[in-house]
């Protein structure tokens, strides 16, 4: 009987050798506690990732380990786990909080299994350290928007030369309206109501040639446009109410065909102003170098079908030749004398932001129709 006990004992001292050195081969911290969360494993691993011992460890509760509020609330947790059963971390692996002996807190992957068959209930957990994989997806995520900003900041600058012309547009009627009102305080002082009609529109453009600054300041500072709920009809209007200056100098009208009931995109109204700005200017420009001989008169047209609305831009100019058309919508190629081919592939860079198209067509009678396309805003976008 003696001879069978002393090989039992040296069996399960063999066993536990084994067992020990396994759980300090493994790459990851394995810690077992007792069902009051006393550790009473703690292997090299652990003792690596945590930086305590093991003497420092066993015997103490595994809360130890734990920053606030993960450490107040553990003991409470064990104890509605043993007598309820129901279970927030143990059987499922999740991304927690842990302690070094440092006060440093770190990112941990911990997956927690009962061990069953046990006199008493007692627990095991594998714990991986995060901190490698994750300043990795850091610098990953700080990689993507430095490159973003890049990408930003080279296409700010390429368009420079077409930005300084929008801007052109608001400064130049800021000046005429500015002198419009100098005139009248001159020799029609008494004509109050036209010099306020005067100085509201120089308001206006002013407001406007600042929102165009503002979209560039944005564009450099990693900043996304302000996307907001905007009424089509009333964003067109706006539109036409800031093109009338330069269509007045050409002898234009503009008309303007709205919807007949509300329709509502998500869109930054800066931007989509500043396409449909471009567009209604190279209509008239198409216009003025034929000395308007095919009409004088532009159109603004809506339409809405089921989830999108159509903006289109009729004019009664040149139309697109073949030969422009291969060129038309390619950044720096330009068919006009001072232009340098920007303003069309802008305008459809945006457009596609916003999950639209922009193309064109040549009219029956004369002239060319740009339009494009934004998705209806609904409910469910919300």
């Amino acid at each position: 009987m003696q001879v069978k006990s002393s090989t039992t004992e040296i069996e399960l001292l063999e066993a536990q050798g084994f067992a020990k050195a396994v759980l300090d081969t493994a790459v990851d911290a394995i810690i077992t506690i007792n069902h009051k969360g006393i550790v009473e494993s703690f292997n090299l691993a652990a003792e690596r990732i945590f930086q305590y011992s093991q003497t420092e460890v066993i015997g103490n509760n595994i809360k130890m380990l734990m920053p606030q509020p993960f450490q107040r609330e553990h003991d409470s947790y064990l104890d509605n786990y043993m007598q309820t059963s129901k279970a927030k971390i143990i059987g499922i692996g999740r991304d927690v909080i842990g302690l070094r002996k440092d006060g440093k807190e770190f990112p941990l992957h911990l997956s927690v299994s009962e061990v069953l068959h046990q006199t008493e209930r007692k627990f095991v957990g594998i714990i991986r350290d995060l901190t490698h994989q994750k300043h990795i997806e850091l610098e990953a995520a700080e990689a993507r928007d430095l490159l973003a900003h890049m990408d930003r900041v080279n296409m700010l600058s390429e368009m420079a030369t077409g930005i300084a012309h929008e801007i052109n547009q608001p400064l130049t009627a800021i000046s005429m309206y500015a002198q419009t009102a100098l005139r009248l305080l001159e020799n029609n002082p008494e004509k109050t109501d036209l010099l306020a009609s005067s100085l509201e529109k120089l308001s206006v453009q002013a407001h406007r040639a600042g929102s165009i600054v503002e979209r560039m300041q944005q564009m450099v500072k990693q900043e996304d446009g302000e996307r907001e709920l905007t009424d089509c009809n009333e964003l067109i209007e706006g539109i036409r109410k800031l093109a009338e200056v330069e269509a007045q100098l050409r002898g234009i009208e503009i008309t303007f065909e709205p919807i007949q009931e509300d329709c509502i995109i998500f869109s930054d109204s800066v931007q989509i102003q500043q396409v449909a700005l471009n567009l209604l200017r190279n209509g008239m420009q198409a216009m003025a170098s034929i000395n308007n001989k095919n009409g004088n008169s532009i159109c603004i047209r809506l339409e809405k079908s089921q989830d999108t609305v159509k903006f289109s831009v009729i004019d009664q100019g040149t139309g697109i030749t073949p030969q422009v058309h291969e060129m038309l919508f390619v950044p720096f190629a330009s068919t006009k004398k001072q232009g340098m081919g920007i303003g069309l592939s802008l305008c459809k860079s945006i457009i596609n932001a916003h999950g639209g198209q922009l193309s064109y067509s040549n009219n029956h009678t004369a002239g060319a129709t740009f339009y494009f396309t934004l998705p209806i805003y609904t409910e469910t976008d919300s």
